[in-house]
This record gives C-alpha cells, sequence and structure tokens, in this order.
C-alpha cells in the first residue's frame, strides 16, 4: 500500500514545484508588461493559471513572491560572476576582468528583461519585504567583491591605490549605469564592448604579480 502512494507523492510534489515557478515567471511578465506599480496579485495569479492564495502559501505574500522573482533572478545571474571572482585557478587579473565582462555579456543576452531589473533596483529603496530583499542583495554583491579588492590589495596585485569598498561600489555602479544606457540607447555599444572597456581600466589598475596564474595561494611570508 505504501509502494502505490510514493508516485502520488512525487506527482503532489512536482506540482507544487511546477506552481511555485509557473508564479515566479508570471511576476516577471506582468513587471515587464504593466510595470511594479501596476501589477496585482490578481493578476500575477491569473497569468499563472494558479489559484490566489497560492501566492501566500507559496511565497507568504506579494511583495516575498516579487523579491524572490526578480531579485532571486538577479542573484542567479550575480552568483556565478562572484564565484569566479573567487576561483584561484586563474590568475588575478584574469578573473576580475573576466568577471566584470561575464556579468554585462549576461545582461545583453537577458536585454529584454533589463527594464524589470532596473525597475527592482530602483525599489530597493522602498521599505517593506521587497525593497528588504534588494538591498540585501546589493550589500552581499559590495561585501563580496570588497573582500576580493582587500585580498587581491592585501597580496600586492592590484595597485595600493585600490580602495576595496568604494572601488566594489564603483564597479557595480558602473554595471547598473551600463545596463540602464543599453535600455535608453538601444542602438548604441552593445554592452559586451562596454565590459571590454572597463574590463581594460581594471586590468590597468593590476600590478605584473596579477598576471601570473594560481597567485591565490601566496607563499610562506617565513
Amino acid at each position: 500500500m505504501n509502494e502505490r502512494r510514493k508516485p502520488q507523492r512525487r506527482s503532489a510534489q512536482d506540482a507544487q514545484s511546477d506552481t511555485r515557478a509557473a508564479l515566479l515567471r508570471a511576476a516577471r511578465s506582468c513587471v515587464a508588461e504593466h510595470g511594479l506599480a501596476g501589477t496585482t496579485s490578481r493578476m500575477i495569479a491569473t497569468t499563472a493559471g494558479a489559484n490566489l492564495a497560492s501566492i501566500t502559501y507559496y511565497f507568504g505574500g506579494k511583495d516575498e513572491l516579487m523579491g524572490a522573482a526578480l531579485f532571486g533572478e538577479l542573484s542567479a545571474r550575480v552568483e556565478p560572476v562572484l564565484d569566479l571572482l573567487e576561483d584561484g585557478e586563474q590568475s588575478a587579473a584574469t578573473r576580475l576582468a573576466y568577471a566584470v565582462q561575464r556579468l554585462l555579456v549576461d545582461f545583453e543576452a537577458a536585454r529584454g528583461d533589463l527594464p524589470v531589473f532596473l525597475h527592482a533596483l530602483m525599489e530597493s529603496a522602498a521599505p517593506g519585504a521587497f525593497g528588504q530583499q534588494g538591498r540585501r542583495l546589493l550589500a552581499s554583491l559590495q561585501e563580496r567583491l570588497a573582500a576580493v579588492l582587500a585580498d587581491l590589495n592585501g597580496r600586492g596585485l592590484i595597485a595600493s591605490w585600490v580602495d576595496p569598498d568604494p572601488m566594489a561600489a564603483l564597479i557595480i555602479a558602473t554595471a547598473q549605469g551600463a545596463a540602464l544606457h543599453a535600455h535608453l540607447h538601444p542602438d548604441g555599444p552593445p554592452l559586451a564592448d562596454l565590459a571590454a572597456q572597463l574590463s581594460m581600466l581594471l586590468l590597468s589598475a593590476a600590478t605584473p604579480t596579477a598576471f601570473q596564474p594560481h597567485n591565490v595561494a601566496s607563499a610562506d611570508p617565513a
């Protein structure tokens, strides 16, 4: 009897996962079409083909759903870039330059979603659960990026004038500005070209040692 129930439990779990994913997709779709202010819970549920109560069931409320849909997507794009920065298999210069390129090229590929992401970032300043998720994501991004820069600075792999916290904030602000520029000027230079230029600027701050591979494991000073 227990053997017969196992497939039913898996099926129910799959259905729940499908409903949750459908709500996330619907939230992004509604924001893209109607903006954040014009998107309602009922609109999202209808687009997802789900019950209105499912938003509360899966996410706790509309703000939490919107945060997961928008900032979760942003986080999914940013996390691999941060992992790349912390990967000791490549030289410091390569990691820093390629990470910036990777982030902007990914946004170039998702150009259609840029208005949604930009709306989400703007709303990060607002109170409530939605804004809190945005601020957490940006704070985490800056903290991890600053930690990488501080490590590189401490080992003499980037110029001593690089101040990790402001430089991390500047890199993030530049990426945000590049994304906004691409949205406002769709016929302008591709984000990949902007990324290449920014990478060259970052490379100019690297010391010769930064171009040596496997330099994360520094020698024992003793």
